[in-house]
């Protein structure tokens, strides 16, 4: 059984006339304001906060902006201003579905269980009620205010609802001979850009609203780091651990094919990964199932999936990804002083503690790198239950534990904690299981002073208000976990590419080096002696010719020399035959100023003296630097800047609008903005 919604035919029809109808909000009205807390928030006239909010006396910031924000939350100011209005005949359907619940559909819409997709459309309308008047004024055309909010309008119509959503069941013989029906969905949010990227997980939870609202916060997630694919999910309704391999096989690659057979995947279409419950060898299955049928012809067949294993056309560092990444846009802001500041707290890992909720594949290496910087893990939580040592958990002690006896409980080196992990005394908090994880009646009680939402979704509405009001900063989802998305789009590339990372130029790289080093110590050779003044450094001919850069006949031949090496030597020393002074190996890319800081410690050390040579000794740096870039550290160095980048256009955003922690509506801001950029200078096709 097969059935394709498509939800944007009624946006089409409704919202493309670019009339804006407000929904009035009957009967209420919002709480007054004294001028002092009136902000950019309250009247978009006024001119934004150059500033973070100073904290107050104590330590503890006061953020008004963070409160009348809540307020707005509570009166639902922003309602459906960005939706297709309904007629009454909608409303109805609409209320029935809220009462009688649809298999596939999520049937609560309460205060504290929100609907999930209804989550992520509120999160957006915040955002886009902020950036509305900034997309006015930036749009060069011909046309009258009126008409160019109604294009703006019109077009933040177009990016909030879900595209395409793909229903399907099929049948699978289970290893005892019996019969069962399986369900799948696969959504795609935006095809603003192409491919959509989104994730397959395993779950008896999935339903089409989670798959809509998680493939919408997939095109946000894209956006914010700036990753060229429109956001897509996808969901088969099992649990694993009920089926062989055998069966997770049959229904992996019968899943794929529903999805090819319908045009829900292929390399420039859309491209699942790794997600709950899923990893490396499902992801290898999907790729041979559609490199041997509907992708035989294609010679970009394997990019039609990324999550896979190296030998299937993987990329180092994607397993390790989101939680790589996780850790980094931790590490952006809570080196910020401005932050910390009202936090109360001092910039750094060092004597930061911190508590996760899932030990999966995020929560894992989240806490691993972590650690590994000087932050103390006191707490684990997982779905039977959670542990506790106030002097810190070993990451890869409480891993190898699990690996044996399948549960981190009964770890030997914690304490089984009792009541809820997500109320533990910490300083971070990340939540890296499931969604609504914090709602509003735990929200009062979380101790933490940052929220790192690892997860996808684990903040409901509510409980935003309040860790604004209680000044909480969160950093948000679609920010924090896009590390994933971002090594698969390296992954994607390198695919398409047909080539790993740096494989064309590690040995040329190595080599500039050493000639670089040699130039610097005959200069040195030809001054020794002289003492004050300069000693300029003259470069070697050999060094000469590698100034300019590298020709291609350079780069084929350095990759030529680098594979006949690689492949005679069991393992490549990264050192040069004959040794020399500086032969002292490493694995990334040359930095200028470890050299620099190579070259003047060792002049330095010897300056003064007369005879013998001077040995240009690299730092530690720059022995772990001098012989070129391995893939993983060209994947790991990209997924910090990206980050890091990210992290700073979040920052700007916050202040530009004054919205003191609400990091979540300055990324969505963001990535409304990227989004809308797309539509607009591409055009509304068929309008």
């Amino acid at each position: 059984m097969l059935c394709i919604m498509e939800a944007s035919d009624l946006q089409m029809i409704k919202g493309l006339n670019f009339e804006h109808r407000y929904v009035q909000n009957q009967g209420r009205s919002a709480p007054a304001r004294s001028g002092a807390t009136r902000s950019r928030l309250d009247s978009p006239s006024s001119p934004p906060g150059p500033h973070l909010p100073r904290p107050a006396p104590g330590g503890t910031g006061s953020l008004p902006e963070s409160r009348v924000w809540a307020r707005r939350m509570e009166n639902g100011e922003w309602g459906r201003k960005y939706s297709a209005p309904q007629n009454p005949a909608e409303q109805e359907v609409s209320r029935t579905a809220r009462s009688s619940p649809i298999p596939g559909e999520a049937a609560a819409d309460r205060e504290d269980d929100p609907n999930f997709f209804k989550m992520v459309e509120g999160f957006f309308d915040r955002g886009a009620s902020i950036v509305e008047d900034k997309l006015v004024e930036d749009l060069r055309t011909r046309e009258s205010d009126e008409q160019k909010r109604n294009r703006v309008r019109g077009i933040l119509r177009i990016i909030k609802p879900c595209n395409h959503v793909l229903s399907l069941s099929f049948p699978i013989r289970r290893d005892d001979g019996s019969w069962e029906v399986i369900e799948g969905y696969r959504a795609q949010h935006s095809q603003h850009r192409t491919p959509c990227k989104g994730g397959i997980r395993y779950s008896t939870d999935v339903s089409v609203d989670e798959v809509k609202a998680l493939a919408s916060l997939m095109t946000y997630k894209c956006a914010v780091v700036d990753v060229p694919f429109g956001g897509a999910k996808a969901g088969v309704k099992i649990n694993p651990k009920n089926y062989t391999d055998n069966e997770l096989e049959k229904i992996t690659r019968r899943f794929t094919m529903e999805l090819a057979k319908k045009g829900f995947i292929g390399p420039g279409i859309d491209v699942p990964a790794p997600d709950m419950s899923t990893g490396e060898r499902e992801m290898s299955w999907i790729a041979d199932t559609y490199a041997s049928t509907i992708g035989h012809y294609d010679i970009n067949a394997h990019a039609c999936v990324t999550g896979k294993p190296i030998s299937q056309g993987g990329i180092h560092g994607r397993i390790s990804a989101t939680g790589r990444g996780v850790f980094h846009g931790i590490e952006n802001f809570i080196n910020e002083a401005s932050y910390m500041s009202i936090l109360g707290m001092t910039p750094g890992f060092g004597d930061k503690t911190f508590v996760v909720q899932g030990f999966g594949n995020v929560g894992l290496h989240s806490m691993r790198y972590l650690h590994r910087f000087g932050a103390k893990c006191v707490a684990v939580g997982e779905s039977d239950g959670s542990i506790w040592n106030p002097d810190g958990i070993d990451p890869k002690e409480l891993e190898d534990f699990k690996l044996q006896h399948g549960s981190i409980l009964g770890f030997p080196k914690a304490k089984p904690y009792e009541g809820s992990i997500l109320e533990a005394d910490c300083d971070i908090l990340i939540p890296a299981a499931s969604e609504k994880q914090l709602t509003k009646s735990n929200a009062p009680r979380v101790k933490a002073k940052i929220i790192a939402e690892g997860a996808n979704g684990p903040t409901t509405p509510e409980a935003d208000k309040i860790f604004l009001e209680r000044n909480i900063m969160v950093i948000p989802d679609l920010y924090l976990n896009a590390g994933g998305v971002t090594v698969s789009y390296f992954e994607w590339l390198k695919n398409l590419n047909h080539v790993s990372y740096g494989r064309l130029t590690f040995k040329y790289e190595r080599d500039s080096n050493y000639h670089l080093l040699m130039s610097v110590q005959e200069s040195l050779e030809r001054k020794f002696g002289k003492h004050g003044g300069t000693i300029p450094i003259v470069p070697t001919a050999e060094f000469q010719d590698r100034i300019s850069g590298a020709s291609e006949k350079d780069i084929v031949h350095s990759g030529l020399a680098y594979t006949m090496e690689r492949s005679a030597r069991v393992r490549v020393p990264f050192c040069q035959p004959t040794a020399r002074p500086w032969d002292l190996g490493g694995q990334a890319v040359c930095d200028d100023s470890a050299l620099l800081m190579s070259v003047q410690e060792s002049l330095e050390r010897k300056f003064g003296k007369h005879g013998g040579t001077i040995p240009i000794v690299p730092t530690a740096e720059f022995q772990d630097r001098i012989s070129g870039a391995s893939e993983k550290d060209i994947v790991h160095s990209g997924l910090a800047y990206t980050m890091e980048r990210s992290a700073r256009q979040i920052m700007r955003t916050a202040m530009k609008y004054n919205l003191g922690l609400d990091l979540r509506t300055a990324a969505y801001v963001n990535a409304i903005e990227k989004v809308f950029k797309v539509y607009n200078e591409a055009g509304v096709t068929f309008t």
